[in-house]
């Protein structure tokens, strides 16, 4: 007859429970409660400024700079326009451009001649 090995069943330690299924209801929902209420106070005066960043009330100091620099700006057009500043701009840069590309064209003759 053939002798056959005794097989030993040990039981280990059993793994934790997760804490939803230790801790009562009342403990999780209090829990969830001061979280979100944590949340909130910390958020809402971000969320507020934002809001308003978005909104354009902004600082009334910030705005009203804002309004004087655009009056300012549109001052300036209506002068070089009226002035007839912008076409001799315009006239100036097109010259000039002129006398660059003539220069260009004598600079690669010059190279050219050159031995």
């Amino acid at each position: 007859m053939s002798q056959v090995d005794p097989v030993i069943i040990t039981q280990g330690p059993t793994p934790p429970l997760p804490p939803w299924e230790v801790m009562p209801p009342q403990a999780i929902v209090m829990i969830v409660v001061a979280v979100a209420a944590a949340g909130v106070l910390i958020l809402w005066p971000l969320v507020r400024a934002i809001a308003r960043r978005i909104e354009g009330r902004g600082n009334p100091k910030l705005l009203q700079e804002i309004e004087s620099l655009r009056d300012r700006i549109e001052a300036m057009e209506q002068h070089a326009l009226t002035s007839g500043e912008y076409e001799r701009s315009e006239q100036r840069t097109y010259e000039l451009e002129e006398r660059v590309e003539f220069v260009e064209r004598m600079l690669s003759r010059g190279k050219d001649t050159t031995p």
